[in-house]
């Protein structure tokens, strides 16, 4: 407790505060003698004006008031104390020589609660101040412990209902202070987890047989009877302590009441109430108070357990379920990498190598090189197959979201963060991330990438917990890393750490072989959802292709099949050239010498698309959708709707 919160307690006195409003400074003597002898502390007021200023700035227990007064007499004051939300709970007993009925009458209705005839009869006076003191400060006990109560109910942190809990300190004289010893899980050890009241250094400084009391075993007295024990353990006053410990000495403590605190089946701890000075009126109430706190207070940790475990669930299903979005949209190939030339046959005996292990894989080659194909290749083939595949594509994320992107926020982390979101790190926990592109990550993220890749460690944006993940990483990128490092565009430590085992995937020039089979492939799936017969591809048709150089390697070839499946519908009687249409291949009614402009053939896959569109009413994913009519994936062919402003107008043309 605060020093100036324990001189409050103090202050206050044994046995309460008493404001005496009179105004004659003899009956104020009289009176002030007598309360002072029997320990109440005195304050006093000569009009009731001067009364409704002090009541509301000291807060006394209770109020004696004259009633006859000049100016404000007493009936006026009390009805104006009884008005004010800050003074109108406190008892005020009239003092007046009026005997009719009919003035006692007003004094009760003006909000007195007793009605004491002069002259005063010192023994009454007594008397009745204690049953309405007592009567007061019973109210008050329940008003406070139904404030507590009800706070510890509406609490969603342990830290909070503990904080629910001052009110406690706050009003009851009795109390000295209170902690809170707590137990993890499948342990026996007590750990000093809250208090508050006591004063500062205590109870974090108590030692017990020359061990601090801050972490307590089932051996500790007290602590670890009450929690082996699972029972109540108390003691009124010093004397009634088995051995009294030095430390309570030292923080003033007098008694105490230890409470085992659980809900249903599990146990959490212990919860010590210190006791500021011997209680041994109405002690059995202060232990049926400490055993509702102590039931309160272990509901509050239950549900904020159960809460913590929901949302680690739906955490987990949400991981799940992107996962799964994921793969779906990422359009997994069954066979992977086609093709039987040397070079690429080399690649995948290096790959097949390094998928058993959990080393970090750098993927480097050309842009249409396949590079994440490889990557699955190699989490399909490693223990971790069964685990999430979660691709990140790092030249796609804006700069200020990369963090949040990798390491996922927390509600409220910025602007636009209405709710908590998982990261890429925890949705491939268990499974393989691969950072497409990595060399576009920003210089000031690295290090936190690199901290997660030594550590497996991590905090959300917005969240000081730190969370663990286990994955295993694949990057890729076209880019020259090693180049980046001696430019300072890439840190070294992370480069070399993303490098353990390089595999470099040849551009489609340097295996030609590989085309026809490639070409094969790709026509038969863009003619299956086309709903069409898969071509006949012969070799002859291939002599001009195997003779060019793929700038746009393998994705350029795909393009190309495409292009010319389309354009000859269906069954091309000879190739075009890359990057110009055959004249088999032109549009009927167009001229075959014209060379077709960049932005015609455009136009021609844009009204190719919106036809697709229109056929699969405006859906664009799953069997029959416009990506699939089409030849591609889901997110290219999104990318293309936007890069060629395809509108939903355009796709959903009014009825005539």
């Amino acid at each position: 407790m605060p020093v100036s919160k324990q001189r409050e307690k103090e202050s206050r006195g044994r046995a309460g505060t008493i404001l005496v409003v009179d105004d004659k400074q003899q009956n104020i003597r009289l009176l002030f003698e007598a309360l002072e002898e029997a320990g109440y502390r005195i304050l006093a007021a000569t009009n009731g004006a001067a009364a409704i200023s002090q009541a509301a700035r000291a807060q006394p227990d209770l109020i004696l008031m004259d009633v006859m007064m000049p100016g404000m007499d007493g009936f006026t004051a009390c009805e104006k104390l009884k008005a004010s939300p800050v003074t109108r709970n406190i008892p005020v007993l009239f003092m007046t020589a009026l005997t009719e009925t009919v003035d006692k009458l007003r004094g009760f209705h003006a909000g007195g609660v007793d009605y004491l005839t002069k002259p005063l009869q010192h023994e009454e006076v007594l008397a009745r101040i204690r049953a309405h003191l007592g009567r007061h400060w019973l109210w008050r006990e329940i008003d406070t412990y139904s404030r507590v109560l009800l706070g510890m109910g509406a609490s969603d942190s342990p830290a909070k209902a503990w904080a629910a809990l001052a009110p406690l300190i706050e009003t009851n004289q009795d109390l000295a202070g209170l902690a809170f010893w707590q137990t993890p899980p499948d342990q026996t050890d007590l750990q000093l987890t809250f208090s508050t009241g006591f004063p500062e250094g205590s109870p974090s400084t108590w030692r017990q047989g020359g061990k601090p009391l801050a972490r307590a075993t089932a051996e500790t007295p007290l602590l670890g009877e009450v929690f082996t024990e699972q029972e109540q353990l108390s003691a009124a006053d010093r004397n009634t302590w088995p051995i009294y410990p030095s430390w309570a000495e030292q923080s003033g403590i007098c008694g105490y009441i230890a409470t085992p605190v659980g809900c249903r089946t599990r146990t959490y701890g212990v919860l010590f109430a210190g006791l500021a000075r011997p209680v041994r009126i109405a002690f059995e109430e202060h232990r049926r108070w400490q055993r509702i706190i102590a039931q309160s207070f272990g509901a509050a940790l239950f549900q904020s357990e159960t809460a913590a475990a929901i949302r680690e669930l739906n955490e987990k299903l949400e991981r799940e379920n992107e996962s799964l979005r994921t793969e779906i949209s990422g359009g997994r190939t069954e066979k992977g990498l086609i093709g039987q030339s040397p070079a690429l046959r080399r690649v995948l005996t290096q790959a097949e190598l390094v998928a058993p292990t959990d080393t970090a894989v750098l993927i480097l080659g050309e842009s249409g090189t396949g590079k994440e194909l490889l990557a699955e290749q190699v989490h399909h083939m490693s223990p971790r197959a069964q685990g999430p595949l979660i691709r990140v594509n790092c030249a796609g994320i804006p700069g200020e979201l990369f963090e949040s992107e990798f390491f996922g926020h927390a509600k409220g982390a910025f602007t636009g963060a209405v709710r908590d979101r998982v990261g890429r790190f925890e949705l491939a926990d268990g499974g393989t991330l691969f950072l497409d592109e990595v060399g576009e990550i920003p210089m000031d993220l690295q290090g936190k990438l690199l901290r997660v890749l030594q550590e497996g460690t991590f905090e959300r944006v917005g969240e000081e917990t730190t969370r663990r993940t286990d994955v295993r990483l694949i990057a890729a990128t076209n880019r020259v890393l090693h180049e980046a490092v001696k430019t300072g565009q890439f840190r070294e430590d992370l480069y070399y750490r993303l490098s353990v085992f390089p595999l470099t995937l040849p551009p489609l020039r340097e295996r030609a072989d590989d085309i026809p089979a490639l070409a094969r492939h790709f026509a038969a799936r863009s003619s299956r959802k086309m709903g069409r017969p898969a071509p006949d591809l012969p070799d002859a048709l291939f002599r001009a292709w195997l003779e060019y150089s793929w700038p746009g390697n393998i994705r350029e070839l795909e393009n190309e099949i495409e292009r010319a499946l389309i354009l000859s519908e269906g069954q091309p009687r000879e190739l075009p050239t890359p990057g110009k249409p055959s004249l088999q291949s032109m549009p009927a009614g167009s001229d075959p010498g014209r060379v077709i402009p960049e932005a015609e053939w455009k136009a021609l896959q844009r009204k190719n698309m919106i036809r697709a569109l229109r056929k699969s009413d405006g859906r664009i994913d799953g069997p029959g959708g416009a990506a699939e009519q089409v030849g591609l994936r889901n997110t290219t062919f999104r990318s293309r709707m936007q890069t060629m402003k395809i509108s939903k107008s355009e796709i959903f043309e009014p009825s005539s």
